[in-house]
């Protein structure tokens, strides 16, 4: 079976490995910014040459950044959406039409029952399709 061509199923998987892979890179070089700019801007802080206006300014910003950064962390739950309608139902869940209570967004949510894909042992084949297919469809609020 040598030289045979990969199955739509492995091309979904390498095209999810390589998205995920693409945004854990640019999540660690958003750290790295975020890190740099940080000692830079204690740096400032601590130097006696800085004027006081100029500090309360750099303290915002660091402030700003800070609460950017907590809301880009956020864990989001069934609780943060409203329900609009529900689209279909399946044997391992429900996906729903939802608008995010925070800004008014629309998104599609799949609630999965995890203890029947346990049971089913397809726990990890399911997060595997189901990840690939968010990666290409939505985005996180």
């Amino acid at each position: 079976m040598a030289g045979a061509a990969p199955s739509p199923a492995h091309e979904k998987a390498a095209a999810a490995k390589a998205e995920l892979q693409k945004r854990l890179l640019k999540s660690q070089a958003l750290m790295a910014e975020r890190r740099a700019w940080r000692e830079r801007i204690h740096s400032q802080l601590a130097d006696d040459t800085v004027s006081s206006d100029e500090k309360e300014r750099l303290q915002a910003e660091a402030e700003e950044l800070e609460a950017q950064a907590r809301k880009s962390r956020k864990r989001y739950t069934k609780a943060d959406f409203e329900p609009l309608i529900i689209v279909g139902r399946g044997a391992f869940g429900e996906v729903q039409i939802v608008r995010a209570k925070e800004n008014g967004e629309i998104f599609a949510l799949k609630t999965m029952k995890k203890e029947v894909s346990l049971a089913k042992n397809q726990v990890s084949a399911d997060a595997c399709s189901e990840c690939a297919n968010a990666a290409r469809t939505l985005q996180r609020p």
